[in-house]
């Protein structure tokens, strides 16, 4: 399989050269693309696994990204909230030690299985912090890259009531549940082409590698302008993200979140593109349905003198102002420390929401402001307007901006209340009735001769 040889270190065939001019001798032209091909089958991997964390790292569905052996690789936000585990906490050991005891026979049964189908669903008892036995479910996609496997969890009782359309507490959502990566030439041209890409579009590694990626655009020209469109994007700003619609090998289509990064040499010459596509057909059907109801309410104008500034790296802080130590009531060197960790600032019902923060994040660069809430150290909530910004993909580095609603909120209620106390006043006049309640403003009044 491509897959194998590609890990073994095999070397692709990339088609065109990377500036897409032809060399005066072929022996020079082999030579080059032999050159780009060494480097994209050095540099590819790393920079896919990479693309693999950044998209599910911040996600609230549990994520465990695991090896071959069952080692926890990496873990998402939702994981350590399931577990009551940091992301730090979980990388270091393996899903069997979340396993309550007795499932080892099971879990020695049902990975060999699982790695040699690549797909898997059941249920498995496992154990928490605190040593609670739950429960959970679990969709496993197999070899989104060689050794590195999605393993999904569900559990209806650790998630709090969702106002996502598709986000019920007993289904796991498309867009967690596989991931499509592939490497791309400078041309657009399939490098590689790994297992979650086959299991999304329903082409196989040999039926897509070596063809240009505009097969899976719907209602392409001839002069491939979407994709390279896209290609030109990313190579100008190092990276570009959108959604649209794609092809499956059945001739239906669904829609797609795709990032995809420019991969440069030193000399900061073009060799290819790194690309992660998930189905967000869900997701997209959600959209639509919230658009129908109407246009969201726009987020409130507030001050823009007490802005709070996080900064970090994945669920690392490095950065924290003192205006946002104020809101939350933490010392800096406890934030700094991890202590609380980073996401359980935020109640779980605001979890979708910081979801597609970092999505849109991821696309854009920065997230429309939208309102949540902390926790502040006392166990009080702090309404805050948030925008996040996404710095870089490599390392992952993100700012936070936070402006603190409270003090505007004090003031719309008190607002409302003379709003709604004027309002009383002439709706009720000089009703006999109220003149009579003990205490009433009107009853204090002197009476009049008859």
């Amino acid at each position: 399989m491509p897959d194998a040889a590609f890990a073994a270190g095999a070397k692709p065939n990339l088609g065109s050269c990377t500036d897409g001019a032809r060399k005066k001798t072929p022996m020079r032209s082999t030579s080059m693309q032999q050159q780009n091909a060494n480097w994209l089958a050095k540099i590819g991997p790393r920079e896919l696994e990479l693309l693999l964390r950044v998209v599910f790292y911040p996600s609230s569905q549990p994520i465990l990204i695991v090896d071959d052996e069952r080692h926890c690789l990496d873990a998402s936000y939702g994981a350590g909230t399931l577990l009551g585990l940091s992301r730090e906490q979980i990388v270091v050991r393996g899903i069997d030690d979340f396993a309550a005891p007795g499932c080892q026979p099971e879990m020695e049964r049902l990975w060999p299985a699982f790695l040699k189908t690549g797909e898997q669903e059941g249920a498995l008892p496992l154990i928490d912090s605190t040593g609670t036995a739950r429960e959970v479910g679990y969709i496993a996609s197999g070899s989104v890259l060689p050794g590195r496997h999605l393993l999904v969890l569900h559990d209806s009782t650790a998630r709090e009531k969702s106002d996502d359309p598709v986000r019920a507490p007993d289904r796991v959502p498309s867009w967690v549940k596989d991931a499509a990566l592939l490497l791309l030439n400078a041309a657009g041209q399939v490098v590689i082409w790994y297992a979650g890409a086959e299991r999304i579009y329903g082409y196989k590694s040999e039926q897509a590698v070596g063809r240009d990626l505009s097969f899976v655009y719907p209602g392409q020209n001839p002069h491939n302008a979407t994709l390279q469109q896209e290609l030109t994007r990313a190579a100008a700003a190092g990276r570009f993200g959108g959604q649209g619609w794609h092809h499956r090998k059945d001739g239906s289509r669904f829609w797609t979140d795709a990032l995809t990064v420019a991969l440069k040499d030193g000399r900061q010459q073009l060799q290819g593109f790194a690309r992660v596509v998930r189905d967000f057909s869900d997701r997209h059907k959600a959209d639509q349905k919230l658009r129908q109801k109407g246009e969201p309410a726009k987020p409130r104008l507030v001050r823009a003198d007490a802005v709070g500034v996080v900064s970090g790296e994945f669920d690392k802080i490095t950065a924290v102002s003192d205006t946002f130590l104020a809101m939350v009531g933490h010392s800096h060197d406890d934030l700094v420390a991890g202590r609380p960790y980073w996401p359980d600032l935020t109640p779980a019902k605001y979890s979708l929401r910081d979801d597609r923060a970092h999505e849109e994040g991821l696309i854009h660069g920065a997230s429309t402001p939208y309102e949540k809430e902390y926790i502040h150290k006392d166990g009080s909530r702090v309404r805050v307007l948030v925008t996040r910004a996404v710095l870089s993909l490599s390392p992952f580095r993100w700012t936070t901006f936070v402006q603190d609603l409270t003090e505007r909120e004090e003031e719309e209620i008190e607002e409302e209340a003379a709003v709604a106390k004027h309002t009383f006043e002439e709706i009720v006049g000089d009703s006999a009735p109220l003149r009579r309640v003990p205490g009433s403003a009107r009853s204090r009044r002197p009476m009049r001769p008859c």
